[in-house]
């Protein structure tokens, strides 16, 4: 039901959401997902007076933010890290909660050392350069290719192009002889958040939190199927409840509608699962532990070739952060024995020096299937494709419908689902008929 505000402003109330007779739960909007994306979403809807249900597979909350406090003095972040740039949408988000940003904890006081497949040198020479590569990159305007095809067309010599490969591999998340170089450019010339990166010293799930207040929101609610028509949804989940409402706004990963884990009836047209198949999430995968004994050195690594990564030893904590390719084929592997690849540049890390190990593989995961989106060559297109409402009645966000504006970014997310409930809302608005589970 609609109402208006005195100010003009579209308003939404719920007149008589609840449990229906066969045991569905009535909305006026059902959200698929309580990642930042979803619960932007939910929140917009929700400031407008609409009655919102936010329906989450995980018995969390944040989806690809995931904080965990069991090891160390501090919160350690085994998903999104920071937040990316000084304007990011998340950085008032951060102050709405009270919250504090401090710089990144991601390096080592000590020295850096690289690695090209087990051979150790210094990588003090690396770090401004390497860093500086993405830039590069971008400036150098390449066609919608394939980047390391691109670098090697472009005469770039063997080591900096494996070192632009492994950069892009571990900050992007992404496969070189999939990523286009024209989508690296196209997003830096789009980023509009700044550059300074920052980490929420009280942990990124605090901003989860503040978000989701206020919310209703069913957790360890995997959903199976989405029924649909113009104006009604039905969202089946595994447990076999249902929630009825007169539109849904699917959050999740296209990764996972790929997959068919997520299904619709009658099934999405084939442009729009075309777009779910093209648009690739690179894996990541995280491992932090608790070091038995102080180190007795520290530092960092920088890995490139089939054991790229990044590794951290402080004095009581190892760590380490793997993406692209690399954290595909390691995908499954024992989280020790993933920190252990470390002993090259540290030859002290045994087994029997680590002790409590948090970990997260975000491949194999079932409800992401992958880190976070990259721009593929011949796919450009794809994320906007995934983005486009259908029929009125379903809507999508999540970091990958962000196309070349923030994708990969939890701010990127934030926008995208303040961008799908600001959709959903102007259709509700127009509506003229009773919308599904409300009032006359």
């Amino acid at each position: 039901m609609k109402s208006r505000s005195r100010t003009g402003e579209v308003r939404f109330r719920a007149g008589g959401a609840g449990v229906a007779d066969d045991g569905s739960m009535d909305a006026d909007v059902v959200v698929i997902g309580a990642g930042a994306s979803g619960l932007a979403c939910a929140r917009v809807l929700g400031e407008l007076g609409a009655d919102v249900v936010v329906v989450e597979a995980r018995n969390r909350l944040g989806g690809r933010i995931h904080t965990t406090r069991a090891i160390g003095d501090e919160p350690i972040e085994m998903g999104a890290l920071v937040v990316h740039g000084e304007r990011a949408t998340t950085i008032d988000v951060v102050s709405e909660a009270g919250l504090t940003l401090g710089p990144p904890n991601w390096g080592s006081p000590g020295p850096t050392v690289l690695s090209v497949d087990g051979d150790v040198r210094p990588g003090r020479d690396l770090d401004a350069s390497w860093w500086g590569l993405e830039h590069d990159v971008a400036d150098l305007r390449g066609p919608d290719v394939p980047l390391d095809r691109f670098l090697r067309d472009a005469g770039w010599p063997d080591d900096r192009r494996l070192a632009a490969d492994e950069l892009f591999a571990q900050i992007w998340c992404a496969d070189p002889q999939l990523l286009s170089a024209e989508g690296v450019s196209r997003v830096e010339d789009a980023w509009t958040s700044g550059w300074t990166n920052q980490r929420l010293l009280e942990g990124y799930d605090r901003v989860v939190e503040h978000m989701a207040h206020g919310l209703r929101v069913e957790a360890s609610t995997p959903v199976r199927t989405v029924t649909w028509h113009r104006g009604h949804v039905r969202i089946t989940a595994t447990d076999g409840r249902s929630f009825d409402a007169g539109a849904a706004v699917v959050s999740v990963p296209p990764t996972v509608v790929a997959a068919g884990s997520l299904e619709f009836d009658p099934p999405l047209d084939a442009a729009k699962a075309e777009a779910a198949r093209a648009i690739p999430l690179g894996g990541v995968i995280r491992v932090v532990a608790e070091l038995r004994n102080e180190a007795p050195s520290i530092g960092s690594l920088i890995a490139m070739g089939r054991e790229g990564g990044f590794w951290t030893v402080n004095e009581n904590l190892v760590s380490v952060w793997i993406g692209g390719p690399s954290s595909a084929r390691l995908s499954g592997s024992d989280p020790v024995e993933i920190l252990l690849r470390a002993r090259a540049a540290f030859p002290w890390l045994e087994r029997e020096r680590i002790g409590d190990v948090v970990f997260a593989d975000w491949l194999a995961d079932p409800f992401t299937l992958g880190g976070y989106s990259y721009p593929r060559a011949g796919a450009l297109d794809a994320p906007a494709a995934w983005a486009k409402p259908v029929d009125q009645t379903l809507f999508f966000c999540g970091e990958a419908t962000c196309g070349d504006v923030h994708p990969a970014t939890v701010h990127g997310a934030i926008e995208s689902g303040r961008r799908a409930g600001a959709e959903v809302a102007a259709v509700l608005a127009d509506s003229t008929g009773t919308i599904a589970g409300t009032g006359p």
